[in-house]
């Protein structure tokens, strides 16, 4: 059946968060096929099963896409110190 990965609770809501890690966004949106949804509802009612207290609650699937950030090349001033922007200027690299 699978498992949850995050169950959060605010007020009378409860979500149900399935996180997909991906090198890109594309490619983290299209592992959210039918046949996960559809083991993530089995897993959310065998959940609400064991945790009879939650029966009255709103309940809401969620999906946390996570990708890869490629960050440019930092420089001096970004890695701070206090001779970064005398070294910049200067043209060196700490």
């Amino acid at each position: 059946m699978g498992e949850i990965d995050i169950v959060a609770r605010r007020g009378d809501t409860l979500a149900i968060v399935e996180v997909k890690a991906r090198g890109d966004w594309d490619t983290a949106n299209e592992a959210v096929n039918a046949r996960q949804r559809g083991r993530l509802a089995r897993a959310a009612h065998a959940y609400l099963g064991a945790n009879p207290h939650y029966a009255g609650y709103v309940l809401r699937f969620d999906v946390m896409l996570v990708t890869a950030l490629v960050l440019a090349r930092a420089t001096s001033r970004t890695r701070g110190g206090p001779d970064a922007k005398a070294e910049e200027e200067e043209g060196r690299r700490p």
